[in-house]
């Protein structure tokens, strides 16, 4: 039987490779954008109509050319039979969007953008947690306890064919795939200390590609492939650095303040590049005069090109780009403090990404008691096809 899990409970597995890490305190950001306010936390959600699907007509075949032998005469039709004909085989429908997320039930489970279509990918003994979709939308990488140790794992995008990865004795966690699908970048605490590994879509040669002392976290792969962003407090504060998949060409980029009190949700302060790759996106804690009066976890979204500019999205971590770059899912203390699910439209002109709050409230997609925590967004997600 499953444990129920609290609010507390998850943060803790969310967390549980984290904290052994986080010794010292990270020093303040130093940039100081123009805050946008946060919009009306409890909104009404318009589901998205379905997308329709058409079935093609059944080619007619032509009549065959003329000869000058005349043709065999046709045999009788055989008699009707109650043996139905061969079934044709079905393809699933066109690709749809879909939002995974692991719920305090300790279950991970896939939603639309809009909040509508609730589906449970996972019933298992154990704890289940951090889903992130391959990029053709057809697997999820996973974390779960189902055996004992908190391992990683890969399940097709309907729940089913659930496949263990790893088999440490450290615990493993937070796994993201490359672009190509044929890697997964995931942390494991090796001797008490949490390290980045990158390992084959198999589970195959897995390797320490961070090896450093102190907090090595949050791995998030650029969409071409060529560097992976991790969070680490290596330099004596924590910042998101990017570096080869290998390991090599480590490049620090943004800092990141996290004070003392925030240390125990460090599991939720992921972040990861816009599809195009030209921004990326990660949580901190900032105040800003007669916004905040106090220091409280924001998004950041950072370009990265020259003449790029920046936003900050109040009161929310974790961000998850959608796949098109024009909005944002995270999660937040909502009305009532319950931590749960919600998705903010984005405008971008040029190189600047806007967030305008009369004309973009953000939707609250799950409502579930405990925290829910947002994974990973497709849109690629195709449903089992039905005979």
């Amino acid at each position: 039987m499953k444990s129920p899990l609290g609010a507390v409970s998850v943060v803790v597995l969310l967390l549980l490779l984290l904290a052994t890490a986080c010794g010292q305190e990270p020093s303040a950001a130093t940039a100081t954008p123009e805050p946008h306010p946060p919009p009306p936390m409890t909104p009404t959600a318009t589901p998205l109509p379905p997308t329709p699907t058409s079935v093609p007509p059944t080619p007619v075949p032509k009549p065959p050319a003329p000869t000058a032998v005349p043709p065999k005469p046709t045999p009788d039709p055989p008699t009707p039979t109650s043996v139905p004909p061969t079934a044709t085989a079905v393809t699933a429908g066109p690709p749809q969007q879909r939002i995974a997320y692991s719920a305090a039930d300790g279950e991970i489970y896939i939603v639309n953008p809009d909040g509508s279509g609730r589906t449970r990918l996972t019933n298992s003994p154990g704890s289940d947690a951090t889903p992130a979709f391959s990029a053709d939308g057809k697997r999820i990488a996973f974390s779960s306890e189902r055996d004992g140790n908190m391992e990683i794992y890969v399940m097709n995008a309907d729940g089913s064919g659930a496949t263990r990865l790893t088999d440490n004795a450290a615990k493993d966690a937070f796994p993201v795939w490359s672009p190509d699908g044929e890697h997964i970048a995931f942390i494991s605490v090796l001797d008490g200390d949490s390290e980045v590994l990158v390992m084959n879509a198999d589970g195959s040669e897995q390797t320490n590609v961070t090896n450093s002392a102190g907090f090595d976290g949050h791995p998030a792969w650029s969409p071409d492939g060529k560097r992976v962003a991790f969070l680490s407090d290596r330099a004596g504060e924590f910042q998101w650095y990017f570096m080869a998949p290998d390991g090599s060409s480590v490049e620090p980029r943004f800092p990141v303040n996290l004070p003392e009190e925030y240390l125990d949700l460090l599991g939720m302060f992921g972040g990861g590049w816009s599809l195009d790759g030209e921004f990326f996106a990660y949580t901190t804690v900032e105040a800003f005069p007669f916004v905040q009066a106090e220091p409280a976890p924001l998004i950041r979204v950072e370009g990265l090109q020259p003449g790029a500019c920046h936003f900050v999205w109040l009161q929310s971590v974790g961000p998850v780009w959608s796949p098109d770059g024009m909005a944002l899912a995270f999660h937040t203390f909502y009305q009532g403090g319950n931590l749960d699910i919600g998705v903010v439209p984005l405008f971008r002109e040029g190189n600047c990404y806007y967030v305008i709050t009369e004309l973009s409230p953000d939707v609250r997609i799950t409502s579930d008691p405990g925290p829910d925590v947002v994974g990973s967004w497709t849109d690629q997600y195709r449903p089992s096809p039905t005979p």
